[in-house]
């Protein structure tokens, strides 16, 4: 048990820092680019920047997806990659199918799985409306948030 509480740990500690520093990155972009990327609204430069944090929501899930389909695999939970990937995947979105089971020996990581990636859907959202909040108000709208 202590195995698995360990492992499980460090993937959420990873996954946690890979997305503070997507968010910082993020946040620098803005903070230079923003004014650039909607010089007017009705203009696509709005729907690419939604569709680049969007992919960059993707990128951080699908990060963590692969990372834990790495230990399933690497532990020898599951017979091979494959399935490694397809069961992270479905714990990770916390659908939790139920059609592969970890042995009782790593039962305890496909719940560490399903609460990262609950926590991990919750930043990557997070993020999206914050850009979305720092586009919209680029121009310095009337309504305009305090900095």
């Amino acid at each position: 048990m202590l195995l698995q509480l360990s492992l499980g740990t460090v993937v959420i500690c990873v996954t946690i820092v890979i997305s503070a520093y997507a968010a910082w990155g993020l946040e620098l972009f803005i903070s230079r680019y923003a004014r650039l990327l909607v010089p007017n609204r009705r203009k696509p430069h709005f729907v690419l920047a939604m569709a680049g944090v969007s992919l960059l929501a993707q990128a951080i899930v699908t990060i963590g997806v692969w990372l834990w389909a790495l230990i399933f695999w690497a532990v020898g939970a599951l017979p091979d990659f494959e399935h490694s990937l397809y069961f992270a995947l479905v714990c990770y979105s916390t659908l939790g199918l139920g059609d592969i089971v970890l042995p009782d020996q790593w039962r305890i990581l496909s719940g560490m799985t399903a609460a990262n990636g609950f926590l991990s859907f919750g930043i990557v959202t997070a993020l999206m409306i914050e850009t979305l909040r720092h586009v919209r108000f680029a121009h310095g709208s009337p309504n305009r948030p305090p900095s």
